[in-house]
């Protein structure tokens, strides 16, 4: 096997471990942002916002949690054969 088919087995896992960074940084904007505070909540926009941003990173971070386990098994397999 040359090295370049090496590496290029592990770009889907890498794609998961983008997906979920991704996600992270989706779930922290709302706190870098200024968080939940009484200023922010007032304005019912801003409360749709961060919670929307909030509930699409946790979606990213189960997704690439779940991507990068099924693509390790199935990398593991083919390894071991």
């Amino acid at each position: 096997m040359n090295i370049k088919s090496e590496k290029r087995k592990y770009w889907p896992l890498i794609f998961g471990f983008l997906v979920t960074a991704i996600g992270l940084l989706l779930f922290f904007i709302p706190y870098l942002l200024g968080g939940y505070s009484v200023e922010n909540m007032e304005n019912h926009i801003n409360f749709y916002i961060f919670g929307f941003l909030i509930m699409a990173g946790i979606g990213l971070i189960f997704l690439g949690i779940i991507i990068s386990i099924i693509l390790f098994i199935i990398i593991y397999t083919k390894n071991k054969k």
